[in-house]
C-alpha cells in the first residue's frame, strides 16, 4: 500500500501517481517539531490514499526575530 506523507496537514506526496513517492533530502529535521508514524489501521481516516500508513511531520515554529527597541535623550534647558 502507499504511505501518506503528511506536513502541517498538507499532503505531500500524491499517493494516487504510479511512483507515489516523496523526496525527503529537500527537508530538515531541525525544521520538525515531531514525527510520528501511523499505522494502517491508525491511518484510516486520511482515506483509502494511506492504505500503508501515515508518517505525519509537525513544523517547529520558527524563533521570533522581532524586537522593539526604544532610545531617548534628555537634555536640561540651557
Amino acid at each position: 500500500g502507499q504511505v501518506l506523507v503528511v506536513l502541517d496537514g498538507l499532503v505531500l506526496n500524491d499517493p494516487s501517481s504510479p511512483a507515489g513517492s516523496f523526496d525527503f533530502s529537500s527537508l530538515s529535521s531541525r525544521d520538525f517539531e515531531s514525527v510520528t508514524f501511523l499505522s494502517p489501521a491508525e491511518a484510516v481516516v486520511w482515506g483509502s490514499h494511506s492504505l500503508g500508513g501515515v508518517v505525519r511531520i509537525r513544523s517547529r515554529l520558527p524563533e521570533s526575530q522581532d524586537s522593539l527597541g526604544l532610545e531617548g535623550a534628555v537634555q536640561s534647558p540651557q
